[in-house]
């Protein structure tokens, strides 16, 4: 077992707490050190990875002599088997300001290279005045493996603070920028700003000129909230960093995923490979948690209540109003529609599912649901086939009543040697949806998707458009002659 012996200067995070008056050249009892700690795993040369460990800790659960204190932290690192494999001591030093400690805190980073694999570690932290004052803390450690040729991403970083620098020895700089981790992963007021930050392997190695990068969070349902696209040019050198800076302000309190996901190529044509990594967050927002408890109470207020549109419709019309609708129905609505039998709880049904989707329950219009079935009429008049003759139940009607309407249509109905075929963007979604009309008969069906949780298929031209007798040719030479 190696061991290895480290001093550290901490730098100052944050300031929070009120002042505390001592006296005597070793304060009085220290309070508690509120130690946490996060860590990330990049690609560097070499065939073992790095490891940064972050560490914060208050100034208040240090004692002190003269206003200065030291923490020693004794980091340890064993196999699955629980044999020792590398233990480092970190002395961290701390000068409080004259008077005592008033509260701020304090962080550090460490890093260390280990072999890819799961890990046992086990975390001592001293007092190094008051060697009796003492905890622990042990956690599992990942340590990933980079492949060396194939496009690739490091663990994202989320951050309090990001800023350009020249300074490579300042002790949180990485990537030409300082970075201050945001160890508890909380992203509250007043900014509610999430900062990010993804190193990219390999990227120069990559056949096309330009690659994406996708930058996506999702609620702890798996429902995507944020999706933003970059557009990269291959690199010279094996190693670049990415950064993204985000305002949440709208996101409810709760757990979040944040995610990255790079392409070797541009993702809607030519990519062949990605790779995606994640990381946990949480958002703290009482404004909005307060808005959400007052629109409950009003929905609640209204659970009986049967929308006078829906007073006088037989049990088969509900059903297909519902049919309409279901396009927006999560599975465990679905499954409550098919328990209801009869009118009235139909009824009631519908009335709560489009007052949940009202932006303003104060008055006794809906746009949304008004919105919705204009969208469902244009359908019908639109995507009309005989394979889909209601329009809306055709792929193009429910991408149209699913997203909304298109910023942009791209279509190619008379090509030669190619099938018709459309081009869907939603610039604010990010996303982008291909229909071919396969059989000539003006019924287009949904091919490929850059949407989460869409068909994908990055070869759909080659395969669905190009008529295959052509391609053939092109693909093999092959003039038929």
């Amino acid at each position: 077992m190696l061991i290895y012996f480290k001093r550290t200067l901490v730098t100052t995070l944050l300031v929070w707490g009120g002042l505390i008056f001592l006296t005597g050249l070793i304060y009085a009892e220290p309070s508690s050190l509120d130690f946490s700690y996060s860590y990330s795993c990049y690609a560097e040369k070499g065939e073992k990875t790095t490891v940064e460990f972050f560490f914060r800790f208050s100034e208040n659960g240090l004692t002190y002599s003269e206003n200065f204190g030291r923490l020693l932290i004794d980091f340890k690192l064993y196999d699955t088997l629980n044999q020792p494999i590398d233990s480092y001591l970190w002395m961290v030093d701390h000068e409080t300001a004259e008077g005592g400690p008033v509260g701020k805190i304090f962080g550090g980073r460490e890093r260390f290279e280990a072999s890819p694999g799961i890990y046992y570690v086990k975390v001592r932290l001293t007092d190094a005045l008051q060697p009796t004052r003492f905890d622990t803390t042990s956690f599992q450690l990942e340590v990933r493996r980079f492949d060396r040729d194939k496009i690739a991403l490091s663990d994202i970083d989320i951050t309090t603070e990001m800023a350009p620098t020249d300074d490579t020895t300042h002790p949180f700089a990485r990537g030409n920028y300082i970075l201050m981790r945001n160890i508890d992963g909380i992203i509250g007021p007043p900014e509610h700003r999430l900062n990010s930050y993804v190193e990219i392997y390999n990227a120069d190695k990559i056949p096309a000129s330009q690659f994406d990068l996708l930058w996506i969070i999702a609620d702890s349902t798996g429902k995507g909230v944020y999706l933003h696209d970059t557009l990269i040019r291959r690199p010279s050198t094996s190693s670049i960093f990415e950064i993204n800076s985000v305002v949440v302000n709208g996101l409810k309190s709760g757990w979040y995923i944040l995610a990255a996901k790079v392409f070797n190529g541009r993702r809607n044509s030519g990519a062949t490979d990605s790779a995606e990594v994640v990381r946990g967050f949480w958002v703290w927002n009482p404004k909005i948690d307060s808005l959400t408890n007052v629109r409950q109470e009003l929905i609640s207020e209204r659970m009986d209540l049967i929308d006078p549109l829906y007073s006088g419709m037989k049990e088969e019309e509900l059903d297909r109003e519902y049919a309409v609708a279901e396009y927006l129905m999560s599975e465990t609505k679905r499954n409550v529609w098919k328990s209801l039998s009869g009118t009235e709880p139909k009824s009631r049904f519908l009335t709560q599912f489009w007052l949940a989707l009202d932006d303003d329950l104060t008055t006794p219009e809906n746009p949304f649901r008004d919105d919705y079935f204009e969208r469902v009429d244009l359908a019908r008049k639109l995507y009309y086939s005989q394979t889909t003759p209601k329009g809306w139940d055709s792929d193009r009607g429910r991408v149209l009543l699913t997203y909304g309407t298109p910023d942009g249509v791209e279509r190619r109905p008379n090509e030669q040697n190619r099938r018709p075929y459309e081009i869907w963007t939603y610039n604010s979604l990010q996303i982008e949806f291909v229909f071919v009309d396969m059989g000539s008969t003006g019924s287009y069906k949904l091919v490929h998707s850059t949407g989460r949780n869409e068909i994908q298929y990055p070869e759909w031209e080659r395969d669905y458009v190009i008529l295959h007798d052509q391609w053939y040719r092109e693909e093999t030479g092959d003039q038929g002659f």
